[in-house]
């Protein structure tokens, strides 16, 4: 009984060990989610500047191509797709991995180049009888993103890009996948800029090549909405995965208070196993000293 008692004690500070693990996982997670949060609140100033630049550029550039700019490199379809280079994020690569696949339903796939940023993502869709162009590492905290995106407009042509990725839903502490095409610009987008207002009344002027001068904002943009993509995708993954260490730690915290009750029993079991052999021997010995009193 005693072996048995120190294997339940043994499984007792495993778990124990297990649950700070799984805490500070969770920690983590939360200050991940909290850096990634405030990366795309500073982001929203910068963008609106590009916009404000677009608007002033498309006033004077009326018959530019968005397909034949110094920007676009190649004719193909590139699809970029977000995921995880790590577990313990539930069904966070899957519900993407399925986004990309009823994409292709209504998409010819031999015209379409898949790229994976996180191996998670890649073998999810390799699964799924996808074939991946290239994989991409994810960076482990916000100051990587940056030389992400870079080497993603250095790496991807530039043609027609729809990007994959989840969105953070914090009001239910979820997630939800979303598609966006990021080339060609929607004219529809572009019309709405030209007709933004500018915040003051000196309205600026370009200097130089007009054409040139969008190309580069058009780089801008396209900057800013892979920042935000892979900030929005970081951001759902660590929820994602603050939702997933706070079920083990429900399970964990009730495996250990089963394991706690039931070595008590069992200690309380030795004790009366051992009280009741002392009051036996007692007896015994007391009825061995009777029977000679009798002699």
């Amino acid at each position: 009984m005693s072996e048995y008692l120190e294997v339940i004690a043994n499984k007792i500070n495993k778990g124990e060990e297990i649950f700070t693990l799984v805490r500070s996982m969770k920690a983590l997670a939360s200050t991940n989610i909290n850096q990634y949060e405030l990366a795309m609140e500073a982001l929203t100033d910068y963008y609106r500047t590009v916009q404000l630049g677009l608007s002033i550029s498309l006033r004077d550039v009326h018959q530019f191509n968005f397909q034949d700019g110094d920007f676009i490199k190649s004719k193909s379809v590139q699809v970029l797709v977000f995921g995880s280079d790590q577990g313990l994020v539930g069904r966070f690569n899957e519900v993407i991995a399925e986004k990309v696949l009823r994409f292709f339903n209504d998409f010819p796939l031999d015209k379409t180049k898949i790229w994976a940023v996180g191996d998670r993502i890649a073998g999810h869709l390799t699964d799924r009888h996808l074939n991946i162009e290239g994989v991409l590492e994810l960076p482990t905290s916000v100051h990587g993103i940056t030389s992400l995106v870079t080497e993603i407009l250095d790496t991807i042509p530039l043609s027609t890009i729809y990007i994959f990725y989840n969105q953070p839903v914090m009001k239910n502490f979820l997630f939800q996948p979303y598609q966006e095409q990021l080339l060609p610009l929607d004219k529809e987008w572009l019309e709405n800029l030209e007709k933004n207002t500018w915040p003051s009344n000196r309205i600026p002027e370009i200097m130089g090549d007009r054409e040139k001068t969008l190309g580069l904002l058009v780089r801008e943009y396209l900057f800013v909405s892979l920042y935000r993509a892979c900030a929005s995708s970081l951001t759902s993954e660590n929820t994602s995965r603050l939702a997933s260490m706070q079920r083990v730690e429900k399970n964990i915290r009730e495996f250990l208070e089963n394991l706690q009750e039931l070595y008590y029993q069992k200690r309380q079991e030795v004790t009366d196993n051992e009280l009741f052999d002392l009051i036996s021997g007692f007896e015994a010995l007391r009825n061995d000293l009777d029977k000679r009193d009798l002699f």
